[in-house]
């Protein structure tokens, strides 16, 4: 799977996530890439 399938399960996630108590390995890297592919990224644009 990749990022934008991934992202498109969300309301999957939430529901698996309040389910099992636990963060799946699928989440942790919608989040690393949220956070490095710029979303989150405090970079100063020039």
């Amino acid at each position: 799977n990749d990022f934008y399938q991934l992202v498109r399960n969300t309301e999957n996630w939430i529901e698996t996530m309040t389910a099992s108590r636990t963060i799946p390995n699928d989440v942790h890297f919608i989040m690393s890439v949220l956070i490095k592919g710029g979303l989150f990224n405090c970079a100063k644009a020039n």
